[in-house]
């Protein structure tokens, strides 16, 4: 007993900064790659002592990718995204409903090999897992639209689903037409003509992220 204590008390104490770094990411504030790599080398010695897996994984696997897609003048290796992803699917043996880890797996296995299978697959349990997650739509939304004419019939109807369910968050809009190719761009406003989104809105914050993009 006073082992699995002072195991779990070791893995509380490593993975804080995690807990920590986590916050600050939702909440916004950017961290440097250092910052995110020294937090990632704390979860994996916190994972040596066999505790609380899942949660640990599911930790490494968020801090792992955030840091990858950082820098993009520097594009991840392979082998990076790769252990980025038996992260995932480490963590997904303990929670295999966990829309936020279907998520980062669809992420990194479309970073991996694009559109395949396996991307597909995760893709359809985020949706059918976590269709209501805000924190969860941008992605989603972004992969779909631009991936819309090569997507199955099935996902299709459930990116359409999440228009629906994200019309009335023009934030939200503006931050996805930001990220989109003019060719995705113009299916997304097509669909949001028909649809009860303040396309207007949508549009102003999304030239507000363009124009501070271009400066930065």
């Amino acid at each position: 007993m006073i082992l699995l204590a002072a195991q779990r008390s070791t893995t509380a104490f490593l993975s804080l900064p995690a807990s920590v770094a986590i916050f600050q990411l939702e909440q916004g504030k950017e961290l440097m790659s250092q910052q995110l790599a020294e937090v990632e080398e704390d979860l994996t010695s916190a994972l040596a002592y066999g505790v609380n897996q899942a949660e640990l994984n599911s930790q490494l696997s968020y801090i792992s990718l955030r840091r990858l897609l950082l820098d993009q003048s520097n594009a991840a290796s392979r082998e990076e995204l790769l252990q980025a992803l038996k992260s995932v699917e480490a963590a997904l043996e303990g929670r295999p409903l966990d829309a936020y880890l279907w998520t980062r797996y669809t992420h990194l296995s479309y970073l991996l090999d694009g559109l395949s299978p396996y991307t597909l697959a995760a893709l359809d349990r985020s949706f059918r897992y976590g269709s209501k997650e805000k924190q969860l739509f941008r992605f989603r939304m972004v992969l779909g639209l631009t991936e819309w004419e090569r997507l199955p019939p099935a996902l299709k109807e459930a990116t359409l689903k999440q228009i629906e369910f994200g019309a009335s968050h023009p934030t939200l809009w503006g931050y996805v037409l930001a990220d989109l190719s003019t060719e995705a761009r113009a299916t997304l406003l097509g669909i949001l003509a028909s649809s009860e989104a303040d396309v207007e809105r949508a549009l102003r914050i999304e030239r507000s992220l363009r124009r501070t993009r271009e400066v930065n």
